[in-house]
């Protein structure tokens, strides 16, 4: 099967355009659907990325790496 793509395209005016097969309904929303499924791992995943502080006492135990 060849690579299907939907073009979802949002304008400086808030107009939207879509472009990819949309004579087979049940193929773009699958696949709208799949994409919907692609953001929302990808914004659980970039939750669980966190920057934790150290304490100090963990940063003095750290070797000094400057020359």
């Amino acid at each position: 099967m060849n690579e299907i793509t939907i073009t979802v395209t949002m304008a400086r005016d808030g107009s939207i355009n879509v472009s990819g097969p949309l004579s087979n309904p049940v193929l773009c929303y699958g696949l709208l659907e799949s994409g919907k499924d692609a953001v929302r791992r990808f914004a659980a995943e970039a939750t669980e990325r966190r920057i934790v502080e150290a304490p100090a006492e963990t940063l003095r135990l750290l070797p000094n790496v400057e020359g």
